[in-house]
């Protein structure tokens, strides 16, 4: 049988007899695609929890909104026109309205990617910045419960009126993506950010899982995160919920939990599918481009999905370009870290000897290696990087396939699960 795998801008093809294949893991398709900016203005007009209020409603003669940089598939190209319209309808100047690119601690977005995510229209109107996690600027709103000493970006909090846009997909450590996410850690410092990541600790290690994919009861990180957002009185959420193929079934806006949670039974529905039990190979790949950007970034998501298919020490196979290899996080020194096993990461997270950015994806790697074999398929890692994590390279699927089955066998079941980064099994 001819299997077609997403694979960045592009497709990979491989084959895999019929006999063996135990299923396809694939988000159901039970929602009609909408018009974007016909359904955020609708949400923009019906604001979900009992303390909202449509935007025309919101007080202020200046805004700032921030939004999720290129690594998310946010569709902000159309909603930022529609938020700025509305705003203008208020009054507010072009000069009085702020797009802050929420970038957390990724690398800054470059002019063309941010031209790119958010649309040549809002470049040439309003300004349009990257958040800086390291400037002394950020200012100080005091401590969550948790100890988040919490530092957030000048210019948003200056602004009278505060919108953050988002995307819900599930995460590997907030659970889900979307909500309070474009405030911690999109436009926090690097203190708030490190600090709020290292409460993973406190919760993975008794899980004896290797993230909070799909988790949010119990869930310290996202929790803090909420707390964050309302300590800086952000007055509206505007989030999309996107299908495997990229298209937005709903947009919701309104208070950070309460729209948050609606989006999340939203993305439920469908993302949320049934497994037949668990398989000696799974095949998989993160399903959207923006998930593509570095083996820890897509890696991360996709493991996290697949984590409970795959019988004790079976095999993952994992496609994805990786466009910026390895990730923009790793220093050639801390590679010796690579090779701990997951309670010493933990452990050097909690003495604050690692960081947590860094930490709890290192602890996930660590715990898919401890329990699977691990092929990557991609064309910007090395088999030396890929050492590093115990991992191994494979030229293709075919190949990584044929090693598979020479390990379980020729009557070795396969799973498929081709939009990793949106799909949460359920066994």
């Amino acid at each position: 049988m001819l299997v077609e795998l997403p694979y960045g801008h592009s497709a990979l093809k491989f084959r895999v007899d019929e006999g063996n294949i135990k299923g396809f893991l694939t988000p159901r398709d039970i929602f009609k695609a909408g018009n974007v900016e016909k359904l955020v203005r609708e949400s923009l007009k019906n604001p979900i929890g009992k303390n909202s209020v449509p935007i025309t409603e919101l007080e202020g003669r200046s805004a700032a909104i921030a939004v999720t940089d290129s690594t998310r598939p946010t569709p902000n190209k159309e909603i930022l026109p529609v938020l700025i319209r509305e705003l203008r309808e208020k009054g507010i100047s072009y000069g009085k309205i702020k797009v802050i690119i929420a970038t957390g601690l990724h690398r800054p977005d470059s002019e063309e990617l941010i031209e790119m995510n958010v649309g040549r229209e809002v470049t040439e109107r309003v300004k349009v910045f990257n958040h800086d996690p390291d400037s002394e600027q950020n200012i100080y709103l005091g401590s969550t419960k948790n100890s988040t000493p919490l530092k957030v970006n000048k210019e948003f909090m200056e602004a009278e009126i505060k919108v953050v846009t988002g995307n819900i997909t599930p995460c590997m450590l907030a659970g889900y993506s979307g909500g309070a996410k474009t405030i911690l850690p999109g436009v926090s410092s690097r203190e708030t950010i490190e600090r709020n990541h290292s409460l993973f600790t406190k919760i993975l290690g008794g899980l004896k899982r290797a993230s909070l994919f799909g988790v949010l009861g119990g869930n310290l990180v996202r929790e803090d995160m909420e707390e964050a957002a309302s300590l800086t009185n952000v007055d509206m959420i505007v989030n999309t919920v996107l299908n495997h193929r990229k298209e937005t079934v709903e947009a919701v806006a309104g208070g950070v939990v309460e729209a948050h949670r609606e989006g999340v039974k939203k993305l439920d529905d469908f993302a949320r599918v049934k497994t037949p039990g668990k398989a000696d190979i799974v095949i998989c790949s993160s399903g959207f481009k923006e998930h593509d950007v570095s083996l820890l970034q897509g890696g991360t998501r996709v493991f996290a999905s697949v984590e409970s298919i795959v019988r004790e020490n079976g095999s993952i196979i994992y496609a994805s370009p990786c466009y910026e290899g390895v990730s923009e996080h790793i220093i050639e020194h801390e590679k010796g870290i690579f090779s701990l096993k997951p309670h010493e990461i933990l452990g050097l997270v909690e003495e604050g000897k690692l960081s947590s950015v860094l930490g709890c994806m290192i602890y996930e790697f660590s715990f898919i290696r401890e329990k699977f074999n691990v092929q990557v398929v991609s064309d910007n890692i090395t088999e030396k990087d890929l050492s590093t994590f115990g991992f191994e390279k494979a030229g293709n699927v075919d190949e990584a396939l044929n090693t598979a089955f020479k390990i379980h066998g020729k009557g070795a079941e396969v799973l498929i699960v081709p939009y990793g980064s949106i799909t949460i099994p359920v066994t």
